[in-house]
């Protein structure tokens, strides 16, 4: 910007005009002024845009430049085509270069090959490579594309568990008769996939204890989790019938999410739970969840924390906060973050929390003893 510019500037503001015939000369000599100024910042920034995205252009050129056939890059995904869970780029390979000037790049992914053509300034090169023995040949849209690759990262956390449900119904005998005869009183088993395992809190004590104070309630890790033993049953009331399920786990994943159910809303206020769930933080065996016969076809069962969510007081809009606690695979070390504040934590004050959601983590380099034997060879090693 030149001198003169901020001069004129700084003569209109230092010295105002005294009388209105001065007032209206001096208006259109600051508004020409303004007009000047305006004009002269934004050619600085156009100049400093294109400098910006010429910078950015020999970047990409120079790290695009290593890219050939069958190189393995991440292309951006339109934020119109991905949920906001999505990952914002989606990995992909080169199949083809085309384009006069070589700069068009036909790409595939694990899902199929797509439709369009990419430049440089949509792809980034990956240096690590991938395995695409499984990867589908068939011609698909970035949207399809990124919409199965959400769906594809939930096999990471997603449980297999079959339910047991039975219809439970205040009737006499022959009335239980005739309607076991009907389709939805028929006892039904469905196999479905699930992202997190909902773990139900016992109630809390309404009263005080002998030395009238209000006690915390404790429940340990494995009560909780025999939810979905295959065994035990939950009764789940409808203004009809009440209905008996039981829950078995089938397949484990590599993640698991746990989620206990604090809260809990009736018809006036929403109430939370404090009740202090008892975990280890190491070697959480959810074998032992497992029936004999799925439980051979896992080689590892054992699983370590890696992250614990906790609500911190009243529950309701506004009222509580939430901190979370992290592992360090590194380092070995746990971490408690809320907001900006992130502080080191002792291992042991973890189950003092009142957790709300868990992540576990499979821990591959500790092998199910199982692994591989027939049900009656664990029987006879048990006993």
């Amino acid at each position: 910007m030149a001198v003169d510019d901020f001069m004129i500037l700084n003569d209109i503001i230092t010295d105002p005009p005294e009388d209105n015939n001065c007032t209206i000369a001096m208006d259109d000599e600051q508004m020409t002024s303004h007009d000047r100024i305006r004009k002269i910042l934004d050619k600085n920034y156009k100049k400093s845009v294109e400098n910006t995205m010429r910078k950015y252009n020999k970047k990409v050129s120079k790290t695009n430049a290593k890219i050939e056939k069958g190189s393995f890059v991440t292309v951006r995904i339109p934020v119109v085509d991905r949920a906001s869970g999505d990952l914002p780029r989606l990995l992909c390979r080169v199949d083809d270069i085309i384009g006069k000037d070589a700069s068009l790049y036909k790409l595939s992914c694990e899902f199929g090959i797509l439709n369009s053509c990419y430049d440089m300034g949509d792809i980034e090169l990956l240096t690590r490579k991938i395995e695409t023995e499984h990867w589908s040949t068939n011609g698909i849209s970035l949207h399809a594309a990124a919409k199965q690759a959400s769906f594809s990262l939930a096999r990471f956390i997603s449980l297999f568990c079959f339910i047991l449900s039975e219809v439970i119904s205040h009737y006499s005998d022959e009335e239980k008769a005739k309607l076991m005869e009907q389709e939805e009183y028929k006892v039904r088993m469905d196999e479905m996939p699930w992202l997190y395992l909902t773990c139900d809190l016992p109630p809390p004590p309404l009263y005080p204890d002998e030395m009238r104070e209000n006690i915390i309630p404790q429940i340990p890790f494995s009560v909780l989790l025999s939810k979905f033993n295959g065994v035990n049953e939950k009764e789940y009331k409808t203004y009809k019938d009440s209905t008996m399920k039981r829950f078995e786990i089938t397949q484990l994943p590599p993640y698991i999410i746990v989620y206990i159910k604090r809260f809990a809303k009736n018809y006036f206020i929403t109430e939370k739970n404090p009740t202090i769930v008892n975990f280890p933080i190491k070697n959480v065996d959810f074998g032992d969840l497992l029936a004999p016969e799925i439980r051979v076809k896992h080689k590892c069962t054992t699983y370590d924390l890696m992250a614990n969510i906790v609500h911190d007081g009243q529950p309701g809009p506004g009222k509580g906060s939430y901190r979370v606690h992290v592992l360090h695979k590194g380092t070995g070390k746990w971490y408690e973050m809320q907001d900006l504040h992130v502080i080191d934590i002792l291992p042991q004050m973890i189950p003092l929390s009142e957790s709300y959601i868990q992540i576990f983590e499979l821990r591959r380099d500790i092998p199910n003893p199982t692994y591989g034997k027939s049900p009656e060879e664990n029987v006879t090693m048990e006993s």
